[in-house]
C-alpha cells in the first residue's frame, strides 16, 4: 500500500481522467476478489464481474482477460481451491456480460453489419478497428512486429518513460527510475518460491497470472505507459517481495529504501506542482483554449475561426457553447477527406459561428481569430486588439469609429 500511495505513475494516473485508467483498478477488485474466493467460493462471482466490465474499460484487456482466467480458472480447479459450482455460476455471469463486446469484436472484425437490438446498437465502425491497427497478428510481418514490440516494451520499463509528456513527470519515471532490477528480483523470489513451498500456491500463481497477462499486452500491442498500464500494480508487489527477501539476509535494507523512497517522493511531489512541469502540461492539454474561445464568443457577433494547429479545436467550443447533440450534429459541416469521407480524424470546417479553415475567415474583415502564439491572421491590412489566454490570442477586429 505504501510503494501504491507513492508511485508516481499511480499519482499522475488517478489526478489524469483517461478512461483507460480505469482497467489497473477494475482488475484489481476482481483479484481481491479472487483473493477472498479461497476462503468462500461465492467471491468467484463478483471477481468475474469485475473482470468482464474489463473488457469495457480498455482495449488492451481482450488480450490479458482470457489469458489470466485460463491461468487462475485452471489453477482453482486442479488445487480445488474453488467449489466447481461457484466457477461455474462465476464463468457463466462473464460469459453473459461479455455477450456485446464480443459480438462487437466479432462484428468489426468481420465486417459484418450493425446489430440493432431494439434501443442497443452494436455498431460496426466506419474505419479499421484500433485493436486491429496496433495488434502484431494483423500485420503483414507479425513475429517482425512482435520482436519490435517486444523492444519497445523492454526499453519502457527499463527506462519507465515513453514520448507522452502527461504520462510520467520526468525523471522519477512510474516508480523512481532505477528501482525495475528490483521488481526482477523479487519476480525471481516469486519463481523460486514455487520450488520450495506450496503455502499460498495458489496466491502465488494469481501474482504470476497477472505478470504473464500483462506482459502478453506488451508482446501483441506497441505499448506506452497507458497501453500497459496493466503491469505496474504487479511489478510493485514484485518489488515489494524482493525487498522483504532482501531483508533476511540483509538487516537495514527495509527502513534504508522506505527511508529514501520517502524523500524521493518529497522531490517528486515538488516537481510535479512545480513550475517546469506545470508549463510542460499546459503546452500539451491547450491551456487557454477554452477562455479564450469563450471571451471570442462573448465579444463577437461575427464569424470566429479558430488555429487550424490544435488538433480537434471543435472540441473546445462544445464546452463553450454547450451544444445539445442533437442540435450540433445536424449543423456542422465536415471538411472530408477523399480516401473515406466517414473517417473519424476529419477535420469540422464550421458549426454555428465557428469556423476551423482560416481561409474561411480572410476575406471577412469583422471576423474574431483564436489563434495560437505567433500565429498571424490572414488578412494582415485589418488591425486587432488582441488578448492573450496562455498559450492562445484572440485578434478582435479594431471597430471603426
Amino acid at each position: 500500500m505504501f510503494f501504491l500511495a507513492i508511485s508516481p505513475w499511480h499519482i499522475v494516473n488517478t489526478r489524469w481522467a483517461v478512461e483507460s485508467n480505469i482497467l489497473p483498478f477494475l482488475f484489481l477488485a476482481g483479484f481481491a476478489f479472487l483473493l477472498i474466493a479461497t476462503d468462500n467460493g461465492i467471491w468467484f462471482i463478483p471477481a468475474c464481474i469485475c473482470f468482464s466490465l474489463c473488457l469495457y474499460a480498455y482495449g488492451t484487456a481482450y488480450v490479458a482477460i482470457p489469458v489470466f482466467l485460463l491461468m487462475s480458472i485452471s489453477a482453482a480447479i486442479y488445487l480445488k481451491i474453488i467449489n466447481i459450482k461457484y466457477i461455474f455460476a462465476g464463468f457463466l455471469v462473464f460469459f453473459l456480460l461479455s455477450i456485446p463486446i464480443a459480438l462487437f469484436v466479432i462484428i468489426n472484425t468481420f465486417n459484418l453489419n450493425t446489430i440493432h437490438l431494439g434501443n442497443v446498437t452494436i455498431p460496426r465502425l466506419p474505419v479499421e478497428v484500433r485493436y486491429e491497427l496496433l495488434a502484431a497478428v494483423f500485420k503483414e510481418e507479425p513475429l517482425k512486429a512482435i520482436a519490435n514490440n517486444l523492444t519497445i516494451m523492454i526499453n519502457l520499463l527499463w527506462k519507465q518513460e515513453d514520448t507522452f509528456a502527461w504520462n510520467f513527470v520526468e525523471p522519477f519515471g512510474y516508480f523512481y527510475k532505477i528501482t525495475f532490477p528490483l521488481a526482477i528480483l523479487g519476480l525471481f523470489f516469486l519463481l523460486n518460491s514455487f520450488r520450495n513451498t506450496r503455502e499460498k500456491l495458489f496466491e502465488r500463481w494469481l501474482l504470476l497470472a497477472w505478470i504473464v497477462s500483462s506482459l502478453l499486452i506488451g508482446v501483441i500491442h506497441p505499448v506506452n505507459l497507458t497501453r500497459i498500464n496493466l503491469i505496474f500494480t504487479p511489478i510493485l508487489l514484485c518489488m515489494v517481495i524482493g525487498l522483504l527477501d532482501l531483508n533476511k539476509s540483509m538487516k537495514y535494507i527495509t527502513p534504508v529504501t522506505l527511508a529514501a523512497l520517502s524523500v524521493a517522493f518529497v522531490f517528486f511531489t515538488l516537481t510535479y506542482h512545480g513550475e517546469s512541469y506545470q508549463k510542460r502540461a499546459s503546452e500539451v492539454f491547450n491551456e487557454g483554449i477554452i477562455p479564450a474561445i469563450r471571451y471570442a464568443s462573448d465579444n463577437s457577433t461575427s464569424l470566429i475561426c479558430v488555429t487550424e494547429q490544435t488538433r480537434f479545436a471543435y472540441i473546445y467550443t462544445l464546452f463553450v457553447k454547450r451544444y445539445h447533440p442533437s442540435e450540433y450534429l445536424g449543423r456542422i459541416e465536415w471538411i472530408l477527406p477523399l480516401n473515406h469521407p466517414f473517417d473519424p480524424s476529419r477535420t469540422p470546417r464550421a458549426l454555428g459561428m465557428f469556423r476551423f479553415d482560416l481561409s474561411d475567415c480572410a476575406e471577412k474583415p469583422d471576423a474574431a481569430f483564436v489563434l495560437k502564439l505567433k500565429e498571424t491572421p490572414p488578412n494582415p491590412n485589418i488591425e486587432y486588439k488582441v488578448k492573450r489566454f496562455t498559450k492562445y490570442e484572440v485578434y478582435m477586429p479594431k471597430v471603426t469609429p
